[in-house]
């Protein structure tokens, strides 16, 4: 029987977290999405998704190799958990996308900033999906992500030859 509850463990393990960085997965994340909307509404509160998307990713791997690549992807991860409380849950879902779910007023800015203050390498998007399909949420949070992704390269091109740059 204990084999038996071991071999049970492992294949949850599989099937619901990510090997490189520990997170949770896209399944999971499927999975719990409906779950963490009926605590919103219970509670008052609002659910927001906030889509990750590593930064140079490709130059990492380039130069560094794979393993360099899967280094930056567990250093994001850890930054992202230890930024977390303890009512947020966060996923791998893919490469060097991460997705994360939060209760809060704010939105995600304030996680984003607390992240970014010791990972900066990563841009984000966020959206209120309290009453969103997963894919409706997935969709809005990705287009304001690529937003961020494109705003934040702008600002470092003009940074890098001289311009004022204002945040």
């Amino acid at each position: 029987l204990s084999r038996l509850i071991a071999v049970k463990q492992d294949l949850e393990q599989l099937a619901y977290y990510d090997s490189l960085t520990g997170l949770l997965n896209r399944r999971a994340a499927q999975e719990q999405y409906t779950h963490h909307q009926s605590i919103a509404a219970r509670h008052g509160l609002k659910l927001w998704l906030v889509v990750w998307d590593l930064d140079n990713l490709k130059a990492v791997n380039d130069s560094g190799g794979h393993a360099a690549g899967d280094r930056f992807i567990r250093s994001f991860a850890e930054q992202l958990r230890q930024h977390l409380r303890d009512s947020d849950v966060a996923f791998r879902v893919g490469g060097d996308e991460f997705w994360s779910f939060h209760f809060c007023t704010e939105g995600g800015s304030s996680l984003v900033k607390r992240v970014r203050s010791q990972f900066d390498s990563v841009s984000a998007g966020w959206v209120d999906c309290t009453t969103l399909s997963l894919d409706e949420a997935v969709h809005h949070a990705d287009q304001a992500m690529y937003a961020n992704k494109e705003q934040r390269r702008t600002q470092t091109n003009k940074a890098v030859i001289g311009e004022k740059v204002t945040a």
